[in-house]
């Protein structure tokens, strides 16, 4: 169906024409087109082409229409520069038609939301993949200079074991807390440690292994199946998940009544055995906040809230962390740009929720718990969609690029 609706959008209107772009509104205009200086392009039905107006000054020239049949090309105003936030005008103009001067449409600030701490954590932590990218890429060959750190364990964690973690502690983790935590669940693919100083009233055994077993039999096989498979840097043979009150300190109980908390993270510094021990837990970890109903460190967090949530921070995080060894661990080769890596993120979330619907009854109270905040952020893109570019950066994402982002992932 799209192929056919393409192949009639290009045969309706008979388009003879010239047309001129340029970088600016107003200043130096770009030269009169003409057909000694226009280059020519040629499509066939259903094809494209990429114009650079640094190449042919901007000035193209399409072929008189010899059918009987009319055409019509679409053409899209693209900017390449790869840097968030720029944009420029552009003027298009033809041989008989003129269009003013299009100004770029504003990108607006995104309004208070529940999640927006979150994002704005998340694109920040892709920021920070790229500073760790050359030392994640070298340090399996070269061991730190200043702090050679000890092997944790050649082997899977025991249940009960202590073992202490450096966690970021700043929404821009320039500081950094060590805890002490203990294993609680150890399975084939996950271990669960909980901090030793989290408040009381947390998850029980009975749900911290209910929680291993969806991370182990379920997101876990579903990630790595899909994504690729995650490094082992610590060669204990698991992902550790760490639940720690650190995590729901990063956000004050009055911020987090406005702009949300985070529930959970993978910090790609992680993977990077050049940095300290103090900034490095030197393996792959998985942060998640705790049960807090008391509200003692921020807002509060029931057990129940914790173990549904749980599940889909960790298969979102789970797509970071195989995504960053991927193409910088294992391959020595740059972080996935921020929009690609987050929107991966949301399609593992949505894949994951599908499960659910493909249980017999289907489970659609489950998979709209994965899924609902892709709808969510999508809708928020959609209800503006030039107000919205499909990047992702330091400090600067919002919901509705990060629904754009799963929208373009997605299809």
């Amino acid at each position: 169906m799209k192929h056919r609706t393409a192949e009639r959008i290009v045969t309706w209107a008979l388009v003879a024409t010239a047309a001129c772009s340029g970088d600016h509104a107003t200043g130096p205009s770009a030269p009169t087109c003409s057909s000694a200086l226009a280059s020519q392009v040629t499509l066939a039905i259903g094809a494209y082409a990429s114009i650079d107006p640094a190449s042919d000054g901007g000035c193209v020239a399409f072929p008189a229409n010899a059918s009987v049949d009319s055409a019509e090309y679409l053409l899209v105003a693209q900017s390449a520069a790869g840097t968030f936030g720029r944009s420029s005008p552009f003027q298009l103009r033809a041989a008989t038609v003129t269009a003013a001067a299009m100004p770029p449409a504003p990108r607006g600030d995104a309004p208070s939301s529940p999640r927006a701490t979150a994002t704005r954590f998340d694109g920040m932590l892709r920021a920070l993949g790229r500073a760790h990218a050359s030392g994640a890429a070298s340090g399996r060959r070269t061991a730190p200079a200043a702090a050679p750190r000890a092997l944790v364990a050649s082997a899977p964690p025991v249940v009960g074991s202590l073992r202490t973690f450096a966690v970021c502690a700043a929404l821009d983790c320039t500081k950094f807390k060590r805890v002490g935590a203990r294993a609680r669940v150890v399975g084939a693919h996950v271990a669960i440690y909980i901090d030793t100083l989290a408040p009381a009233g947390g998850l029980d055994s009975a749900h911290l292994d209910t929680l291993r077993q969806v991370f182990d039999t379920l997101l876990y096989p579903l990630d790595t199946a899909t994504f690729g498979s995650v490094s082992d840097l610590d060669a204990n043979g698991v992902v550790i998940a760490l639940m720690t009150p650190v995590v729901n300190a990063l956000v004050t109980k009055t911020a987090c009544g406005s702009s949300g908390f985070i529930a959970g993270f993978f910090f790609p510094g992680d993977l990077d055995l050049s940095a300290s021990p103090d900034s490095s837990n030197h393996g792959e970890v998985f942060y998640s906040i705790v049960a807090d109903p008391t509200a003692t460190l921020s807002c509060a967090h029931t057990s129940g809230e914790v173990d549904s949530i749980a599940p889909g921070t960790f298969v979102h995080e789970l797509q970071h962390m195989i995504n960053y060894a991927q193409h910088v661990v294992l391959r020595a080769g740059s972080p996935e740009d921020g929009w690609l890596d987050e929107g991966l993120s949301k399609y593992a979330e949505e894949i994951a929720g599908r499960k659910y619907l493909a249980l017999t009854p289907p489970d659609n109270g489950t998979f709209s718990l994965y899924a609902f905040n892709n709808v969510d952020d999508a809708y928020k893109y959609l209800g503006a969609t030039g107000a919205s570019p499909l990047l992702i950066e330091f400090d600067q994402g919002t919901l509705a690029e990060v629904g754009a982002s799963w929208l373009f992932t997605r299809y």
